[in-house]
């Protein structure tokens, strides 16, 4: 669920994220986003993990979660 842009800080140009925005109101289980975002806190920064660098609720409508940007294709095209 949400939909996913590649994304630039302000403060650092040069350094490519990953914008995941999760409409609130279009989501059919506000219970799995909760979920998500526990775990995403409690999990520590890991070499072998996407690591989240941000997230938080931007406006009334959307959920934004600032990760790490991974260049190389998606988890899909690895696991073909």
């Amino acid at each position: 669920y949400g939909e996913v842009y590649k994304a630039y800080s302000k403060d650092n140009p040069g350094q490519p994220l990953v914008a995941k925005i999760i409409n609130l109101h279009e989501s059919h289980n506000l219970h799995s986003i909760e979920a998500e975002l526990q775990i995403i806190r409690d999990l520590p920064n890991q070499e072998n993990l996407v690591n989240c660098l941000k997230a938080h609720i931007e406006s009334q409508n959307n959920l934004y979660i600032i990760m790490e940007y991974c260049n190389g294709g998606s988890l899909q095209d690895y696991i073909d």
